[in-house]
C-alpha cells in the first residue's frame, strides 16, 4: 500500500502546477511526501482530490478510493468520513445531485460515530446545497437550518456564515428578499467581528445578486464593488472574476452592451490566469449572451461554443442545457426554426435530469414560441401547455404569460374564437402582474440612469474645476519668477495678482453658480421626462389592453358563436364599455399634455349648472344600466355658475366614474348640487369600497400611476383625479375627499354662481 502512494506522489510531483491551484496542489503534494502518519495521508489525499475536481475527475476520484483503501485498513472513521465527504462534493461539482447525496449520508453516520458534530454539520450544509440544486427549497432549508443550530452551539462562526449565506439564497429563490438581506446581514456581522474578508466578499456577491432580483442596479453595483475591493485585497481571484462578470451582467440588463462587454473581458482575463475552467466558461458564455441583443450572431456562437466545450467536459449539466437555449435563441432569430427546436429539445432532456422548473418552463415556451413560427401551431399549443405545467408550479410569470399568448394565437388561427377569447382574458392576467414588476424596475432603472449621470456631470465639473485651478497656478508661479528680480515692482506685482485672484474666484463663483442653474434645470427636466414617461407607460399599456379586449369581442361578433341574446348583449355592452374607457383615457391625456404645456385655454362664462349636471350623468346611463348601479340625484336652486362648462364636464365625468368604478354591483351613487348663498356645492357620493387613511393619503398628494382596480377588476392610473384638481384650481376651487374603507367614498368642491 505504501509503495502505491509513493508512486502516486511522485506523478503528481511531477505533473506540472500552474496557476493558484497548480501552487496550492505542490503544497499539499509536498506535506503528503512528508507526512508520518497513514490518517494524516488520508486527510491530505482527500484535500488533494478536491483540488483536482474541477481539472482532472478521473485523477480525483482515484485519489478519493486510495485513501479510502488506506482509511480502511487502519479502521481510522474520521478518514473514511472524510473519503465519502469529498466524493459527494465531487458529484455535486458534476450535477451527480442523487449520487453526492448518498455519499453525504454515508459521510454523516462516519463522522456521527467519530462524535465530530462539527463535520457532521458541515456535510449537513453540503447535502443542503444538493437539495437546493434540485430546487429542493424547503428540504434545503431545513438542512441548513439544522445545521446552524449545531454550530451555533459550537459557536463555529464559519459554519454559522456558510448557513446564513445559503438560507439567503433559498430566501432569495422565494421572493422573499427582506429576510434575504436580514440573512446576509447577520453574516456580514459575524465576518466583520472575525476579520473573514472572504466571507464579507461572498455576502457582498450575495447581496448584489438579490438587489438585481429585484431591479436596484444601482445599490447591486455598488455591493459587487465592496466585494471586488475585499477580493483584490485578499488576493481571491475566484471572488475577483464572479464580482467582475456580476458588473457585466448588470450592464447587459442596462443594454450598455460596451461596458457589460469590458467587464465580461476583465473576467475572462483573471479567470484564465487562474486556470479555472468553470469560470472561464461561464465567462465565455457571458461575453456570447452580450452579442446576441447586438445582432452579432456569428460572433455570439463562436463564444458560447467555446463556453459549451469546457462545459462538456466538466460535465456540467445544468450549464451545459443553459448553453443550448442560448444556441436555440441564436437559431431562432436566424430562422432556422428546426435547428432551434433541436437544440432546446435537448435543453429539455438535460433541464430534466437536474429537476430545473423554471429552466424546463423556458425551454417549452421558447418550443411554443418555435413551432409558432415555423407555421405548427397544433406543437406549439402543446408545448406551451407544458411550459404552463412547469411556470404555473413556481409562479414564474414570464413564462405563464408567455404560454397563454402563445395557446390564444393558436386559438385564433384554428378559428375558434371564444377560446381564443378566455385565453387573452388569462394572458391579461398574468400580463398585468408581469407588467407591474417591470414598472417597478424601469422605474429602478431610470432612477439608476439620472443618478449616474448626475455623477458624470459631477466629476466633469470636479474635473474642469481642476484644470482651471492648474492653469491658475501655473500662471502665478510664472509671474513669481518673472517679477523676483525687479523687486521695484514687487507692489504692482502684487495688486496684479490679487486682482487675478479676485477675478478668478469671481469666475469660479459664477462658474458655480451656473452650473448649479443647469443642474436643478436638468433635475426639473427629468423629473418632467420621468412623469411623462410613466403615464405614457401606463395609459399605453391599459389602452393597449382596452384595445385587445374589444379587437377579440369583435372577432367573437363577427363569428356569432353565442349561446343566447343574453350573452350577446353581455359581449355588446363590455365593448362599449371598453370602448368608452378607451376614449376617456385618450381625452385625460390629450389634457394633460395641454396643461403640462400650458396651452390650455380657459374660457369661463354663464352656465345653468342642473343642465350641466344632467349631460354628463346622461353619458353614465349605460354603465349603471351595465352594473345595475342606482343613480340617484339632488339639485336646488337655479345654479347659474361662471365656469368652463367643457373643463367642469370633465372634472364631473371622471368623479363620477370613479364612484361607478369603485361601487359593488346593485350599489348606488348620490350626486347632489345645491345652491348656498353664492356658491353651488357639489358632491359625489358612493357606498363602494372606500379606502384607507394611507390610500387616502395618495389620493390626496396629487400623484398618478397609484390607481386602483375597481370592484369588477376595471381599471384606473389615478390621471383623472389629477386632472380634476388642476381644473379645479383655474376655478379657484379645491377637490376634497373623505372616506372610509368598506363604507363609500365622498368628492366634493364648490363653485361660484354668478359673473365675476
Amino acid at each position: 500500500m505504501r509503495i502505491t502512494l509513493f508512486v502516486i506522489i511522485v506523478l503528481l510531483i511531477a505533473i506540472p502546477a500552474t496557476g493558484q491551484q497548480g501552487k496550492k496542489i505542490e503544497h499539499i503534494t509536498s506535506q503528503l511526501a512528508a507526512a508520518g502518519s497513514d490518517s494524516t495521508r488520508v486527510r491530505l489525499l482527500t484535500e488533494l482530490a478536491l483540488e483536482y475536481k474541477t481539472s482532472d475527475t478521473a485523477r480525483a476520484f482515484a485519489l478519493i478510493e486510495q485513501a479510502r483503501e488506506l482509511a480502511t485498513g487502519i479502521s481510522d472513521d474520521r478518514g473514511t468520513g472524510l473519503c465519502y465527504a469529498a466524493l459527494g462534493k465531487i458529484r455535486y461539482f458534476h450535477g451527480d445531485y442523487n449520487k453526492a447525496l448518498r455519499d453525504f449520508e454515508s459521510a454523516k453516520s462516519w463522522f456521527h460515530r467519530s462524535g465530530l458534530q462539527g463535520k457532521y454539520a458541515d456535510v449537513m450544509v453540503d447535502q443542503g446545497n444538493a437539495h437546493l440544486f434540485l430546487s429542493q427549497y424547503d428540504i434545503a432549508l431545513s438542512k441548513y437550518d439544522s445545521a446552524r443550530r449545531v454550530f451555533s452551539e459550537l459557536d463555529h462562526t464559519a459554519g454559522l456564515i456558510r448557513c446564513l449565506n445559503n438560507m439567503g439564497i433559498i430566501y432569495k429563490n422565494y421572493g422573499r428578499y427582506r429576510e434575504a438581506i436580514d440573512s446576509y446581514a447577520k453574516v456580514i456581522e459575524l465576518s466583520l467581528r472575525d476579520s473573514d474578508s472572504i466571507s464579507l466578499t461572498d455576502t457582498y456577491i450575495n447581496i448584489g445578486v438579490v438587489h438585481v432580483k429585484q431591479g436596484d442596479y444601482h445599490t447591486a453595483l455598488e455591493n459587487f464593488s465592496r466585494s471586488l475591493y475585499y477580493a483584490r485585497q485578499t488576493g481571491n481571484r475566484k471572488q475577483e472574476s464572479i464580482s467582475l462578470m456580476n458588473s457585466g451582467v448588470i450592464y447587459n440588463k442596462l443594454q450598455e452592451y460596451g461596458k457589460a462587454l469590458e467587464h465580461y473581458n476583465k473576467a475572462l482575463s483573471v479567470s484564465e490566469q487562474m486556470g479555472d475552467k468553470v469560470e472561464i466558461s461561464r465567462c465565455l458564455t457571458n461575453i456570447g449572451t452580450n452579442y446576441i441583443p447586438m445582432g452579432q450572431y456569428e460572433l455570439a456562437e463562436t463564444y458560447i461554443r467555446r463556453g459549451l466545450d469546457i462545459k462538456q467536459e466538466l460535465g456540467e449539466t445544468r450549464s451545459i442545457a443553459n448553453a443550448y437555449n442560448f444556441l436555440a435563441e441564436i437559431e431562432y432569430y436566424r430562422e432556422n426554426y428546426m435547428e432551434a427546436i433541436e437544440l432546446d429539445l435537448h435543453a429539455i432532456e438535460l433541464k430534466h435530469e437536474v429537476n430545473d422548473p423554471e429552466g424546463l418552463a423556458r425551454c417549452f415556451s421558447n418550443l411554443g414560441r418555435t413551432y409558432l413560427a415555423a407555421g405548427k401551431p397544433e406543437e406549439a399549443f402543446r408545448y406551451a401547455d407544458s411550459s404552463l405545467f412547469y411556470g404555473l408550479s413556481i409562479g414564474a410569470l414570464e413564462h405563464i404569460t408567455s404560454a397563454y399568448f402563445i395557446q390564444k394565437e393558436v386559438m385564433e388561427q384554428f378559428g375558434n374564437y371564444r377560446h381564443a377569447f378566455e385565453l387573452y382574458d388569462l394572458y391579461k392576467k398574468y400580463s398585468d402582474s408581469l407588467m407591474n414588476e417591470y414598472k417597478a424596475r424601469a422605474v429602478k432603472e431610470i432612477e439608476f440612469r439620472y443618478e449616474s449621470r448626475v455623477l458624470e456631470e459631477k466629476n466633469e465639473q470636479l474635473q474642469l474645476q481642476a484644470e482651471l485651478d492648474a492653469v491658475l497656478i501655473e500662471r502665478n508661479r510664472k509671474i513669481l519668477i518673472t517679477l523676483i528680480p525687479a523687486i521695484i515692482l514687487f507692489a504692482l506685482a502684487f495688486i496684479l495678482l490679487y486682482t487675478i485672484q479676485r477675478r478668478q474666484k469671481q469666475y469660479n463663483a459664477a462658474l458655480t453658480q451656473q452650473n448649479q442653474i443647469i443642474t436643478r434645470q436638468n433635475i426639473k427636466l427629468d423629473e418632467y421626462n420621468r412623469t411623462k414617461d410613466k403615464i405614457l407607460s401606463v395609459i399605453t399599456h391599459d389602452i393597449r389592453g382596452t384595445i385587445g379586449n374589444q379587437l377579440t369581442a369583435l372577432s367573437v361578433l363577427a363569428k356569432d358563436e353565442f349561446r343566447d341574446e343574453e350573452e350577446r348583449t353581455i359581449v355588446l355592452s363590455r365593448l362599449a364599455n371598453s370602448a368608452a374607457l378607451s376614449l376617456g383615457m385618450l381625452e385625460n391625456l390629450a389634457l394633460w399634455t395641454r396643461l403640462r404645456e400650458g396651452s390650455l385655454e380657459f374660457t369661463p362664462k354663464r352656465v345653468r349648472f342642473s343642465s350641466l349636471v344632467d349631460e354628463v350623468l346622461q353619458d353614465f346611463s349605460r354603465s349603471v344600466f351595465s352594473k345595475e348601479i342606482r343613480l340617484q340625484v339632488e339639485k336646488s336652486g337655479p345654479m347659474d355658475c361662471y365656469v368652463d362648462s367643457h373643463l367642469i364636464r370633465i372634472v364631473l365625468a371622471n368623479l363620477v366614474s370613479n364612484a361607478i368604478k369603485y361601487s359593488y354591483r346593485g350599489g348606488e351613487v348620490i350626486v347632489s348640487a345645491q345652491q348656498q348663498n353664492s356658491h353651488v356645492v357639489v358632491e359625489i357620493t358612493d357606498k363602494g369600497i372606500g379606502m384607507t387613511e394611507g390610500e387616502l393619503m395618495q389620493c390626496s398628494e396629487s400623484s398618478f400611476g397609484k390607481g386602483r382596480r375597481g370592484t369588477e377588476n376595471e381599471k384606473g392610473s389615478g390621471l383623472g383625479l389629477s386632472l380634476a384638481r388642476s381644473i379645479l384650481g383655474f376655478h379657484d376651487s379645491e377637490l376634497r375627499l373623505k372616506s372610509t374603507a368598506e363604507a363609500g367614498t365622498t368628492a366634493s368642491f364648490i363653485l361660484q354662481c354668478g359673473a365675476h
